[in-house]
């Protein structure tokens, strides 16, 4: 499956990430909600997993955006 995660916690994308990876997915992470944007344009994810509390823009707003 390809995940997109999303949050500002560095720590948080490298466990959850990895954690995915392990498990078969591919992923991509993202920082802010912009990154997200721009990445889900290319990678076209199945599922995101995202923070609702990211600097640029708020995590409900972004998923629906995605």
């Amino acid at each position: 499956m390809r995940v997109l995660v999303v949050d500002d916690e560095s720590d948080v994308t490298l466990v959850v990430g990895e954690a995915l990876r392990d498990r078969g997915h591919l992923v991509v992470v993202a920082s802010t909600g912009q990154d997200a944007i721009e990445a889900a344009r290319t990678f076209q994810p199945e599922v995101a997993l995202v923070d609702v509390g990211l600097p640029d823009i708020d995590g409900v707003t972004l998923a629906e955006l995605l």
